[in-house]
């Protein structure tokens, strides 16, 4: 999990989604206020989010890795945290926790999952402002935890348990629309993404293996989506934050003739996005692999795709056009596209050194894979778990792994991807 730490770091400081605090004594009644209203708040913010104890984030770099203080963390204890929070939570929350110790420092990381279905209320008054009957959640504005005050966040919260909703229905009740696209949609489609591999970012991207996913209605329509602004609400309510790198991650958007985009060149993240007001939606991203520590480079002979991290890529992908596809006027039928570059001689592999395979499967043939899926948008909400797991399957094939006897372990690491407990 000290990785998981790294990677918290990596995302840049604070978010909505993510609070770092340098040391919290669990004696303390305002310290441990505080750790109640940052999992309330957590609970009612999109994805859920980590609370992280042990770093000092007024420093730079590896420096915020300052660890608790040791009287502190030995107070720490989950089952005496999880009843407090309950005391005030209803529903109840669940929550993960994990001790952490490397480098003679002691770490605590917190992930809260996004509420199951109805949002968190305060059932009780209590120290730092608790209150009986407030919503708290993660300010927009600044990363705090806080009362839902604005009309905005009030919205996003309805949204979220309405989106919840929706997803049930589709699920239990299967009525499904028919659209046929015109035989021109590709070509419209196509010809928005001219020249979008022009800019400085793809010496990056294309340095070594990279992903280009690509989702859109079936049937193309110019304008279905009426200004950039809108394009930005959607794209902002779509996001997930499953990982501590948002999918997609954006700090500013750029508009462009009809699309908005973003791009990152930082560390291990190379990546551009853009979304166009037809609905389409391009996302290049570097493979992670690429620049992995040198013992897993020397476990591949330097080059290999790690299996859980491509499945939980593709889980994200299917979810994240879902979210998107959940919203109006995004018509009946969504193409979800995923191309792998730079495969030839690519060897999978697990990060876990728990999880061996019995030999090695390497991609000999191909340098490239590509998997496209045309769904009904209602089979896509209601089944974009399974959908991810099929095209991560039909990857794996490439390289001549038979999944059948590891079906079991994607579920479960799915899930723990979409429950916040990764």
């Amino acid at each position: 999990m000290y990785e998981k730490i790294l990677e918290l770091l990596d995302a840049g400081g604070e978010t909505r989604n993510i609070e770092f605090k340098k040391s919290y004594d669990w004696g303390n009644p305002q310290h441990k206020a505080k750790i109640v209203k940052c999992i309330l708040a957590m609970s009612n913010t999109k994805d859920g989010g980590y609370l992280l104890l042990g770093i000092d984030d007024d420093k730079q770099g590896l420096e915020k890795l300052c660890g608790m203080d040791l009287e502190h963390y030995q107070k720490i204890n989950y089952d005496h945290i999880v009843v407090e929070v309950n005391k005030f939570a209803d529903p109840p929350i669940s929550f993960q926790m994990y001790m952490i110790e490397e480098n003679e420092k002691s770490f605590v990381l917190f992930r809260i999952p996004e509420f199951e279905e109805l949002p968190i209320l305060c059932k009780k008054s209590g120290e730092q402002g608790l209150k009986e009957g407030a919503v708290y959640s993660r300010s927009k504005s600044k990363p705090e935890s806080a009362i839902i005050r604005s009309q905005s966040e009030m919205r996003e919260l309805i949204d979220m348990a309405i989106n919840k909703g929706i997803k049930e229905f589709y699920t239990r009740v299967r009525d499904s629309g028919l659209q046929i696209a015109d035989d021109n949609s590709s070509d419209k489609y196509a010809v928005e993404l001219d020249e979008i591999e022009n800019q400085n970012i793809f010496d990056s991207i294309k340095r070594g293996g990279y992903w280009r996913i690509v989702v859109k209605p079936t049937h193309y329509k110019e304008n279905r989506i009426e200004s950039l602004s809108k394009c930005k609400e959607r794209l902002y309510h779509s996001k997930l934050s499953l990982r501590g790198w948002d999918f997609p991650h954006f700090r500013d958007l750029e508009s462009g003739n009809g699309y908005i985009q973003s791009s990152e060149d930082f560390a291990q993240f190379k990546e551009l996005f853009r979304f166009f007001k037809s609905g389409q939606f391009i996302y290049y991203k570097a493979m992670y692999e690429e620049h992995m520590d040198a013992s897993y480079k020397q476990k591949v002979n330097g080059k290999g795709l790690e299996i859980l991290s491509t499945l939980l890529l593709f889980t994200e992908i299917f979810e994240f056009a879902s979210r998107l596809f959940q919203q109006e006027d995004m018509g009946d039928k969504v193409t979800v596209l995923i191309e792998g570059f730079d495969l030839k001689g690519r060897k999978l592999f697990f990060y876990d050194p728990a999880r061996t395979l019995f030999r090695d499967y390497v991609s000999n043939i191909e340098d490239e894979a590509k998997i496209e899926v045309e769904v009904d948008i209602e089979r896509l909400i209601s089944e974009s778990e399974n959908l991810a797991i099929k095209a991560s399957n039909e990857l794996f094939e490439r390289f001549g792994w038979d999944t059948d006897a590891v079906q079991g372990l994607f579920k479960e690491q799915q899930q723990k991807l979409l429950t916040g407990r990764i």
